[in-house]
């Protein structure tokens, strides 16, 4: 009896175990990071972090939600994701990522169901409190606010607005505004409507943006990080049109018929733009066109339209294969035919700002977005031009630059190098180049040097094969036609 006792203990295994152990858990992991970072949204809580340390993290946490060894307390994962701000959204989109990493390592859905379902318990540690919560309830955002009209009311273009006003008052009523906009208890603002409240002052979008400046400035010093500040202007902006007192743009642009009219002037453009021609025939033109039509009109301030939350932008584009160029090309044809019918610059901002949002839900995202954008070029920038300064065989290329020109040239070359979309502004690079006489050794050395760069900003190995894959594309603008001849342009044993 005491042996059944010991050999039924034995087989009571941990969800951990079952689904594979450690060899399983860092298959999966793996998987995972690769499909977190190509998520045009959640890659953001990723693209700042080493490889092995958001893998490390990632193991720990499974370690407890599984049933493993533990690795962490889970008091301490509340406080390890408070500054992330993760919403609920993001949360259920982490599930989903998980659920079909398991089905493509082929884990019974009962398993998957399971593991799930552990996960669902961390949501409450994981994703964040309203920033009502996160600023310190009404407490805070009575801070908030007083740091927000000390700005204001030194403000040339916004104090003159609160000569008369009774400003405590005022401050009040924006406290209570900003505590149902954050997640407060809905009855807390018991001013009149915001439309009706703003209609006599004659507001711009001016005015709007140095309100919303402000209220960054008092969100800094409060002590918030760029992601609460970011979430919260993106809630104020929705009220925008019942602030300024002005026609929306839709209004501004003739509303249904006037709109329509630029949407197919714009479509037509396209159709003789060699980068959008592909996507158009005369079969499916008025369809595109009455599609983008619906849309623009609900985000440029028609009330009568859908909701474009409901709208599910990514699935809709992702058998268009479309990239970052392909948006800027539609905005320059938007762009010419707004200026075509004399247009007040701030529509056409508007309008193309409209298009911007959306950029992320419309085009794949590029490697230059996966690996962090600006912020990961300026720092590879950096150290590729300490290398390159120092190499044997590259330094008598760049010896007349001081370091900030050559850190620049670097910033160019990285941009171009992934596909950013303000890539090069250069010369042409055959032209850039022809003078240099660069041979075959010089192009694998700044290769090798490209590819230690990112090898030490811990971009995982997928993406850098990515990288010299585009990098090598380049190669025939870049190395003189007179070669060594006996130097093989398939020896590439640096990269080895």
């Amino acid at each position: 009896m005491k042996n059944l006792f010991f050999f039924s203990t034995l087989t009571k295994k941990s969800l951990f175990h079952r689904l594979g152990g450690e060899p399983m858990m860092f298959k999966s992991l793996e998987l995972f990071y690769n499909k977190v970072q190509a998520d045009p949204v959640l890659v953001k809580y990723v693209r700042h972090i080493k490889v092995n340390k958001v893998v490390e993290h990632q193991k720990r946490i499974i370690m407890v939600a599984f049933g493993g060894q533990p690795g962490i307390e889970i008091g301490n994962i509340k406080t390890a994701h408070k500054k992330l701000f993760i919403s609920d959204n993001e949360f259920d989109s982490l599930k989903d990522l998980l659920r079909e990493t398991f089905e493509q390592l082929s884990v019974s859905n009962d398993l998957i169901t399971q593991s799930l379902d552990h996960i669902e318990h961390f949501r409450t540690s994981i994703v964040a409190d309203t920033i009502y919560q996160q600023m310190g309830g009404e407490k805070g955002m009575k801070k908030l606010v007083d740091y927000q009209f000390e700005k204001i009311l030194v403000d040339p273009e916004l104090r003159l607005f609160f000569l008369t006003s009774n400003v405590d008052r005022v401050k009040m009523l924006m406290v209570s505004w900003l505590s149902k906009a954050f997640g407060g208890a809905p009855d807390l603002y018991q001013g009149r409507d915001l439309k009706e409240a703003h209609k006599n002052l004659e507001l711009t979008d001016r005015h709007f943006y140095l309100m919303k400046k402000h209220l960054a400035w008092g969100f800094h010093k409060c002590g918030a990080n760029s992601a609460i500040i970011d979430k919260a202007l993106d809630i104020i902006e929705k009220d925008r049109s019942y602030v300024i007192g002005s026609k929306t743009t839709y209004e501004e642009l003739g509303e249904d018929i006037g709109l329509k009219q630029m949407v197919d002037s714009m479509f037509r453009k396209a159709m003789t733009n060699p980068m959008l021609k592909g996507f158009f025939t005369n079969e499916n033109f008025e369809r595109i066109s009455q599609g983008f039509f619906e849309f623009m009109s609900k985000e440029l301030g028609d009330p009568t339209k859908i909701d474009n939350g409901n709208v599910d932008l990514k699935m809709i584009h992702t058998k268009l294969n479309l990239m970052d160029y392909h948006l800027d090309a539609l905005q320059n044809c938007m762009e010419e035919t707004l200026k075509g019918k004399f247009m007040n610059p701030m529509v056409i901002r508007d309008v193309l700002w409209s298009m911007e949002r959306f950029r992320r839900k419309v085009c794949n995202i590029s490697i230059y977005d996966l690996i962090g954008g600006d912020h990961f070029i300026a720092n590879a920038a950096i150290i590729l031009q300490k290398k390159v300064k120092f190499h044997y065989r590259l330094a008598k290329f760049f010896k007349n630059l001081t370091d900030e020109q050559l850190v620049q040239l670097m910033k160019h070359l990285l941009t171009y190098s992934v596909g950013g979309r303000r890539a090069y502004r250069g010369r042409d690079m055959k032209n850039a180049h022809e003078y240099l006489q660069i041979k075959e050794e010089h192009f694998l050395d700044m290769k090798h040097l490209v590819r230690e760069t990112f090898k030490e900003l811990g971009v995982v190995d997928s993406l850098i094969l990515q990288v010299l894959k585009i990098y090598d594309d380049k190669r025939r603008y870049v190395v003189s036609e007179k070669k060594d001849k006996g130097f093989s342009s398939g020896e590439e044993s640096l990269l080895d």
